[in-house]
């Protein structure tokens, strides 16, 4: 299977006020397209991906089976 994220977020309010349209854009957006082989893979890219884009949190993405006792 073939995935694509997409992450894009606007300028900061400050930047948006002060600019002007001969400046610099500073919005950013991040692709990250793969294929993913299987679901161990494609946690892999997710997490490299949210990594990439800015969010930070501890740990690993995994898979919790909620029916196991």
């Amino acid at each position: 299977m073939n995935f694509k994220l997409e992450h894009s977020h606007a300028k900061p309010r400050f930047f948006a006020s002060i600019a002007t349209t001969n400046e610099v854009q500073l919005d950013s957006k991040i692709t990250h397209e793969f294929e993913g082989t299987d679901l161990k893979n494609v946690l892999e890219h997710l997490e490299c991906f949210l990594r990439g884009a800015g969010f930070i949190f501890s740990g690993d993405l995994g898979i919790i089976n909620e029916d196991e006792e």
